[in-house]
């Protein structure tokens, strides 16, 4: 088990790059009182949070541009605050609320584990010592399989959806990933993963 990770950075280098990724939501909540079609047509700023500038901003980009793919209006989170506005509650409210944004979407790397997982090394061996022609036939038969050892990378993000409105939640999800390769296909696969499970909420029409 790895420490708890802030940034989607490392992903790129700790996936398998010959896997496909997986997505499966863990549990999902959703506030009773939203009427169907909430989001729709609403302006509504992705966020990720994490130290890293460059992963904030190219995943920012691609979950606004699945929010507006889908009826929302979609904007990055960079585009209107600081890293530094988002760490004062009251500043970031004042500035969303300016820009006429109604809703918020957050994403939130809450844990990365790493298995390996492998098949032992194996010597296929034949007895079979003759003569030239069948110890040639044999001794091809005769290999040795050193095995192989495949890292599996799993990801868990939550992900809150809040009405600055209501100022409530109205939405969140944790979700599980299986070898993503990459912080945008990553966000890419989860915002489609959202996207199933907010359309059956009724938030999307």
């Amino acid at each position: 088990m790895t420490p708890m990770v802030r940034s989607l950075a490392g992903l790129v280098l700790a996936a398998s790059l010959g896997a496909c990724a997986s997505t499966q939501f863990l549990s999902t909540w959703q506030n009773p009182d939203v009427v169907f079609g909430r989001l729709h047509g609403e302006k509504v700023a992705a966020f990720l949070i994490s130290d890293d500038e460059d992963a904030r901003r190219s995943a920012e980009e691609v979950l606004a541009s699945e929010l507006t793919a889908r009826g929302a209006e979609g904007i990055a989170g960079h585009t209107l605050l600081t890293a530094e506005d988002g760490k004062d509650k009251a500043v970031a409210q004042a500035k969303l609320e300016k820009a006429g944004v109604q809703a918020v979407v957050t994403m939130r790397v809450v844990n990365e584990a790493q298995t390996i997982s492998s098949t032992p090394a194996t010597w296929h061996q034949s007895s079979d010592y003759g003569d030239f022609g069948r110890s040639w036939t044999r001794g091809w038969g005769s290999v040795y399989d050193p095995g192989h050892a495949r890292p599996t990378t799993v990801v868990q993000v939550e992900t809150m959806i809040y009405s600055l409105e209501s100022n409530g939640l109205i939405w969140a999800g944790l979700s599980e990933t299986t070898d993503p390769k990459g912080a945008d296909a990553l966000v890419k696969e989860l915002s489609e993963a959202v996207d199933d499970a907010i359309k059956k909420s009724g938030l999307l029409r």
